[in-house]
């Protein structure tokens, strides 16, 4: 990389270089992906396939083939909820034993030294996450999928904001209040083997950055304290 590109991934996280593959060399790997799409390609060894699920029919399907289930982070915990019986399912009809190690599931975090700077960057109109599910609740909604949002699939589309969506998506608060909220969060939706920490734009720098120490210094040693094992988080 030129030191502009090395710069900019520093500061962002990230770097775009266009026309490194030719489209040959890139539709052999397109071809291959959709070999173990269809099950037509064994896996090498240590492979190992995830696939992001939004239902419980998705997550069937993915442990019939041997894949392991990330419940997404935009998802409301009535619905991830439903993933793990679906797993057990799935697993059960290709004679796979089902292990809650093998479950991930990502969640939408932010942690602040005070709650006043938690509530605002993670909550508010102006902040990182609030532009994240606009954006993508626009983009759901808007392709017939706004029951992912909604309590009662009685409720009109209107009735789904991202207001309320923020407020039921997003772990947020201070160590003690992430601690809790993640504890509640599994005791409602079962025991599940790895918490992702769902990545968001770096609105600002030093809060994001204290937002993943805090997590990894304080809030997941409490959580794995409180259930007695080492979970993991990423």
């Amino acid at each position: 990389m030129t030191p502009e590109e090395l710069s900019h991934y520093h500061e962002h996280g990230y770097v775009v270089q266009q026309a490194l593959f030719s489209k040959d060399e890139i539709q052999v790997w397109l071809d291959r992906l959709g070999a173990f799409i269809r099950g037509e390609a064994p896996k090498s060894e240590g492979m190992l396939i995830m696939r992001d699920v939004m239902i419980a029919k998705g997550v069937v399907e993915a442990a019939k083939r041997g894949w392991k289930p990330i419940s997404g982070n935009f998802l409301l915990p009535q619905w991830v909820k439903t993933h793990w019986p679906g797993y057990v399912k799935g697993c059960e009809e290709a004679g796979f034993t089902a292990d809650t190690q093998d479950w991930r599931v990502a969640k939408s975090i932010f942690v602040a030294d005070d709650a006043a700077t938690a509530r605002a960057y993670a909550k508010g109109k102006d902040g990182p996450y609030y532009h994240y599910y606009e954006q993508l609740m626009h983009k759901l909604i808007k392709g017939g999928r706004a029951k992912l949002f909604k309590y009662d699939q009685n409720e009109p589309d209107d009735a789904v904001g991202v207001d309320r969506s923020i407020d039921d998506l997003v772990i947020s608060g201070t160590v003690n209040d992430v601690v809790d909220q993640i504890l509640a969060y599994r005791e409602f939706i079962g025991d599940f083997g790895t918490l992702l920490y769902a990545g968001h734009d770096w609105r600002d720098k030093p809060l994001a950055r204290r937002s993943m120490e805090l997590l990894a210094e304080k809030v997941m040693p409490a959580v794995n304290a409180a259930i007695g094992q080492p979970a993991a988080a990423e």
